[in-house]
């Protein structure tokens, strides 16, 4: 989030980006809870966690997938 300004990547609003800021509820990306790679601050992962945390990732990976097929459809309609 540019500024800390709530306004997400390129003034789109917060919730648009990939989940890496302080907007992403739960835990997410950079997060330093030992999620990812490195193991954080020492804290054990275990593999549930490890499972909610990849599901979680997979879920904000494939809505951004979803924005990105749709500005790609918007493009070629105008193109």
């Amino acid at each position: 989030m540019p500024n800390f300004d709530k306004t997400g990547p390129a003034g789109a609003g917060p919730r648009t980006g990939r989940g890496m800021g302080g907007c992403m509820p739960g835990y997410g990306y950079g997060c330093g809870c030992g999620y990812g790679r490195g193991m954080g601050m020492g804290r054990f992962v275990s593999p549930k966690n490890q499972l909610m945390v990849l599901k979680q990732q997979e879920a904000v990976l494939t809505e951004e997938l979803e924005m990105l097929r749709e500005d790609i459809a918007e493009l070629e309609k105008s193109a």
